[in-house]
């Protein structure tokens, strides 16, 4: 029995040996937990910065819309024939049939007119030159864009508008 209650005690001494090794390799562990925490705080922080870029954003269409709306009115002009002698309503469904353009959303986000001189000026959608001019004072009025061409020797102008102000991001 005296050499089991040796045997005992030197495994007991073994044993806090190895203990205090293990607490010794243990110090670069606990000090990796800050490297570690600081990259899980950059990660975090990036992925709810882009979240929040990416579904918050609203954005501001009205000026983009316009010129489209100027540019295909303009190259409908030079491509179709659109006979401007006529009364102004048949004038209108002239330009709804062989632009192409939605006669609904023309009427509720958009402003266009095409004036020549001599003939009467054809006004598509709501709005009016006064709420363009006024969008350089206050930014819920249309944003509008002229431009002027020249077809058959005779100069048209054309100023094209959108309302639209924002729309949300769809995904």
């Amino acid at each position: 029995m005296h050499n089991s209650n040796k045997i005992n005690i030197q495994f007991a001494q073994l044993k806090s040996i190895s203990t205090l090794s293990n607490k010794k390799a243990q110090g670069g562990d606990i000090t990796m937990i800050f490297a570690f925490m600081f990259l899980l705080i950059i990660i975090g922080t990036g992925i709810v910065a882009g979240l929040a870029s990416f579904f918050g954003a609203e954005y501001d269409y009205r000026k983009i819309d316009a010129q489209l709306l100027n540019y295909k009115i303009t190259k409908c002009l030079q491509e179709n024939k659109i006979n401007f002698d006529q009364e102004p309503e048949l004038i209108k469904q002239q330009i709804y049939e062989k632009c192409q353009l939605n006669k609904n959303s023309l009427e509720q986000n958009f402003y266009l007119k095409i004036q020549i001189p001599d003939k009467p000026t054809i006004k598509l959608g709501r709005g009016d030159n006064t709420q363009c001019e006024l969008q350089k004072l206050n930014t819920n009025f249309p944003v509008c864009i002229d431009h002027t061409l020249t077809i058959n020797n005779q100069q048209i102008t054309i100023q094209s508008g959108s309302k639209l102000k924002t729309q949300t991001k769809i995904t």
